[in-house]
């Protein structure tokens, strides 16, 4: 009897080696579709995801104001106090628009400029780093890596500037 147990024991790790081996190979041969059906999911949970970080990052904020509206408060009726954390709530929400705003005022100005120094300054770059090539071009195995570079060099620079130009810069700006 005690034989037996002791092969079933046996079987029962066989059986479950083999299980987790035919699940991984499972999802190393299918990670692809794994990874659609993850990122759709992720997808429809982001703004729940995203909520749920901004309810965490304000949650002190809205204690902070509900504390300060209690101390103006003296009476102690039951809606009172949740008038006092509606509106804590909407103060902190007030607050984190504020930042928002604010961070968009100091940032976005200052990205605009760089992406049009940068989009003024690419002919330059570029012919910088042609110059960097045809000093490489000097060596053995450069002559054939230089010739595929310049082939895409020039489509590279053309999109980047034509997108930078139309998609970025006016966009920027709009703000």
């Amino acid at each position: 009897m005690e034989k037996r147990k002791k092969y079933l024991e046996w079987l029962g790790f066989i059986a479950a080696a083999t299980f987790l081996i035919c699940f991984v190979a499972m999802i190393f041969f299918r990670i692809e579709p794994l990874r659609k059906g993850l990122k759709s999911i992720l997808h429809i949970l982001m703004p729940f995801i995203y909520g749920a970080v901004i309810a965490y990052l304000l949650k002190p904020v809205s204690l902070f104001f509900e504390k300060c509206l209690q101390k103006l408060n003296r009476n102690d009726n039951p809606k009172a106090a949740s008038l006092l954390r509606m509106a804590s709530i909407l103060l902190s929400l007030l607050f984190f628009l504020v930042i928002i705003f604010l961070l968009m005022v100091a940032v976005v100005p200052g990205m605009a400029s760089s992406i049009t120094t940068l989009v003024r300054s690419m002919n330059s770059y570029v012919n910088q780093f042609q110059v960097w090539l045809e000093g490489y071009a000097q060596t053995e195995y450069g002559k054939e890596i230089v010739a595929v570079l310049e082939q895409g060099l020039e489509t590279l620079t053309d999109r980047l500037q034509s997108w930078l130009k139309g998609d970025i810069l006016p966009n920027l700006t709009s703000y």
